[in-house]
């Protein structure tokens, strides 16, 4: 059975970044010359994408910017994925309060832009 992409793309990394972050590219400009990567399908590209963010080995940590999980604390990775966490509840949070405007306050502040855009073009 051929080797998972993914599973290649974790021995690379784990030779090449040890410690240290790396972007998405630089992981894929790793294993675009492997022989089961087809580098030019973007179905290829989308796929080892998903892989990876569902990876136990890796974990995305800021910006586009990943680390193997195996040179991370428990408390480090906990500490990332509580970062992760609070950013996705402070979105729900904007989110309920954009919700909570009533369609009349909207109109009413529309129709008073309306009436100072009258006046600017008097």
């Amino acid at each position: 059975m051929a080797k998972k992409i993914i599973d290649t793309a974790f021995e690379l990394a784990d030779a090449k970044f040890k410690k240290n972050n790396f972007s998405f590219k630089e992981l894929f400009d790793l294993i675009k010359n492997e022989p089961n990567a087809n580098v030019d399908n973007e179905a290829f590209v989308a796929n080892f994408y998903t892989q990876l963010l569902s990876s136990p080995d890796f974990l995305m940590i800021d910006n586009q910017r990943w680390v193997i999980k195996k040179y991370l604390t428990s408390n480090e990775i906990a500490e990332y994925s509580n970062t992760h966490y609070a950013f996705g509840n402070e979105e729900e949070v904007v989110s309920q309060k954009n919700s909570d405007v009533n369609a009349s306050d909207i109109d009413e502040s529309e129709e008073e832009s309306s009436e100072s855009d009258v006046e600017e073009k008097e």
